[in-house]
C-alpha cells in the first residue's frame, strides 16, 4: 500500500512511522523547511525553547506513548515534573517535605475553611473520575471484559453528574468563586468557558500528580498519569520519528506544498503539488487546518452535507504570545518549579470572551513562566538559562496588529514577571518574541489555533474517516483534538485500522 501524508508535524510523522514500520510505502510532504511543526524548537544564538510548557503524559517507561514509540524505534529520556499555581490572593506550591497525596485539599481547606463539605464531594468525584481515566487507558492497551465491567461500575457512581458542565459542577460543590477558579482557570488556556466544558473533564485538567511528582503513581492494578519532560526537548520525539521513516525506506519532502487532493469517483487517488506535479497513492492522510484542507484542497463538492455542517460549526482555539528569553541568572532561585501558572483573574468567562473578541489582556489576566533549560543542556549555553513567558491571546487584535505592538507587549509581560523573578529585565541575554503572526506562518493556517479546536460540549469533532474514500484527517483539529499524547495514540489506533481495512 502506498500512502501520501500531508504535513510533517507530530500527527503526520507518527502516522508515517506507523505505516512505514509495517512495510508500507509512505511519502510525506511538508511545506516548512524542517519537520516537527510546533514540536520543533525555537532557536537563537545558542538558546533553544520548546513551543510552550510540555508536561507530557504516557511518555514515562512503560507508558502508553513510550510503548508506541519504542515499537517505532524512537528512543528518548524523560524526567518527572510538576508545576505550581499562583493566584492573586494565594499560592499553591508543593510542600518542601512530602505531605501525602491530599496536601492540596488540606491547603485549600486552610484558605477556604467554609468549603470542607464541597471539597470532600469534589475529591470523591475526582477519585472516581481518575479511576475511570485509568481504566480507559488499560482498555486502550488491552481489550478486557473485566475492565469494561469496572468502567461501567465506576461510571454509574458518577452518572448523576454526567450531564453537567464544569460551571454547574463547581456551583454544586462550592460557594466561593475563588475556589471554583482553582479547578477551572486552566480552561482559559483552551479558550473555553466553564459553562461550555463537560464537568467530566475537570479532573483530567487537575490531576494531583501534576502538582507534586512525589504522589504515588499506582493504585492497585491501575496506573495513574505521570507527567514528564523530554530531556533535551520535544524535538527528540519528532527527530526520532523522522529517522524511523527514512530508515524504513519512506520519503519526507520538505519545502513542498500540496495544493490539491485529487478525488475521482468519491475516492482520494493522490495529490497535486504547487509545481503542478501529481503523486498518486492508495490512500491520502492529511494533517492540516480543517477548513484549509476541506474547503480549498478537497473541495466542498466532494463532501456530504452532514460533514460540512460539522466543518462549518468548528470553534478554533485562539493564539499564544510567547516571549522566549536567555538569562544569565537561574530563575529557579525565585520560582520553586520549572513551571508555574500565574492566574491573575477569577473571571474565566470574561477572559475567554475578550480573547474571542480580539481583546488582548497584555498579561494582566495571567501568564506562565517555564524554564526549559532545567531539563536539557542543549537549551542554553553553559552558565545561562532559557526561559519562556507565555500567555494566551487573540489570533488577531481588534484595534491593532501584532507586529507593531509585539515589543511593547513583550516588555509588559517581562515587567509583570518581575514581581516573581526580581530584576528579570536586567539579566536578559537573548530575546525572541513569537506572536500569532509567526504561528500562522509556521502552521500555514489562515487562522492560528494553537491547541486545535475548542472542546465545546455542543460541537462535534471532525472524524478521522472522511466522506471521501481513502482520505483520512488527523491532527489537532481532528477528533483526537490537541495534545502530544493524544496525537501519538490516535495515529497508532488509526494506522492499525487503515492497515486492517486495506489487507
Amino acid at each position: 500500500m502506498k500512502a501520501i501524508i500531508i504535513g510533517a508535524g507530530l500527527a503526520g510523522l507518527s502516522m508515517a512511522a506507523e505505516l512505514s514500520v509495517k512495510g508500507h510505502n509512505v511519502t510525506v510532504y511538508e511545506q516548512n523547511p524542517f519537520i516537527g511543526g510546533i514540536m520543533s524548537h525555537a532557536k537563537k544564538n545558542g538558546y533553544e525553547w520548546e513551543q510552550g510548557p510540555l508536561m507530557l503524559t504516557g511518555f514515562e517507561e512503560d507508558g502508553i506513548c513510550y510503548n508506541i514509540l519504542r515499537n517505532l524505534d524512537v528512543k528518548y529520556e524523560t524526567v518527572l515534573c510538576d508545576r505550581g499555581s499562583v493566584f492573586r490572593d494565594f499560592e499553591l506550591w508543593k510542600p518542601k517535605h512530602y505531605q501525602g497525596p491530599r496536601w492540596r485539599k488540606n491547603k485549600l481547606l486552610e484558605i477556604f475553611p467554609d468549603e470542607s463539605v464541597g471539597l470532600d464531594k469534589y475529591y470523591k468525584f475526582y477519585d472516581r473520575m481518575v479511576t475511570i481515566y485509568d481504566i480507559q487507558d488499560k482498555l486502550e492497551q488491552k481489550n478486557s471484559f473485566l475492565y469494561k465491567l469496572l468502567l461501567i461500575f465506576n461510571f454509574l457512581r458518577i452518572k448523576k453528574y454526567a450531564s453537567l458542565n464544569a460551571q454547574q459542577l463547581m456551583d454544586l460543590f462550592f460557594k466561593d468563586d475563588k475556589l471554583k477558579t482553582v479547578f477551572t482557570a486552566i480552561l482559559a488556556d483552551l479558550c473555553i468557558k466553564p459553562s461550555e466544558f463537560s464537568c467530566l473533564g475537570i479532573p483530567s485538567l487537575n490531576i494531583e500528580q501534576a502538582f507534586d511528582k512525589r504522589i504515588p503513581q499506582r493504585k492497585g492494578f491501575l496506573k495513574h498519569q505521570y507527567f514528564s519532560y523530554i530531556i533535551g526537548g520535544t524535538e527528540r520525539i519528532t527527530e526520532g520519528l523522522g529517522n524511523t521513516i527514512k530508515n524504513r525506506g519512506s520519503k519526507i519532502y520538505t519545502n513542498t506544498e500540496v495544493v490539491k487532493v485529487i478525488v475521482e469517483n468519491n475516492k482520494a487517488i493522490g495529490v497535486e503539488l504547487k509545481d503542478g506535479s501529481v503523486d498518486k497513492a492508495d490512500i491520502v492522510i492529511a494533517s492540516a487546518g480543517a477548513k484549509e484542507l476541506f474547503n480549498k484542497m478537497v473541495g466542498r463538492d466532494n463532501l456530504t452535507k452532514d460533514f460540512l455542517n460539522i466543518l462549518d460549526d468548528i470553534l478554533p482555539m485562539e493564539a499564544v504570545f510567547m516571549v522566549h528569553l536567555g538569562l544569565d541568572i537561574d530563575p529557579l532561585q525565585y520560582q520553586k518549579s520549572e513551571l508555574c501558572y500565574y492566574y491573575l483573574t477569577y473571571d474565566i468567562d470574561d477572559a475567554v470572551s475578550q480573547m474571542r473578541n480580539g481583546i488582548y489582556h497584555e498579561g494582566e489576566q495571567g501568564f506562565l513562566i517555564y524554564v526549559p533549560s532545567s531539563h536539557g543542556k542543549n537549551m542554553a549555553p553553559e552558565g545561562k538559562h532559557s526561559v519562556t513567558i507565555y500567555t494566551v491571546a487573540p489570533d488577531r487584535l481588534n484595534d491593532s496588529d501584532w507586529e507593531s505592538k509585539k515589543d511593547y507587549y513583550a516588555d509588559k509581560l517581562i515587567s509583570l514577571a518581575e514581581k516573581y523573578i526580581p530584576e528579570l529585565s536586567k539579566h536578559i541575554t537573548e530575546k525572541l518574541i513569537l506572536t500569532a503572526d509567526d504561528y500562522r506562518k509556521l502552521t500555514h493556517l489562515d487562522r492560528n489555533s494553537f491547541g486545535g479546536l475548542v472542546p465545546h460540549i455542543s460541537k462535534k469533532s471532525i472524524p478521522h474517516e472522511t466522506p471521501v474514500n481513502a482520505l483520512y484527517f488527523i491532527g489537532a483539529q481532528s477528533q483526537s483534538q490537541g495534545g502530544v499524547s493524544s496525537q501519538i495514540r490516535a495515529s497508532h489506533k488509526l494506522a492499525k485500522k487503515i492497515i486492517d481495512d486495506n489487507k
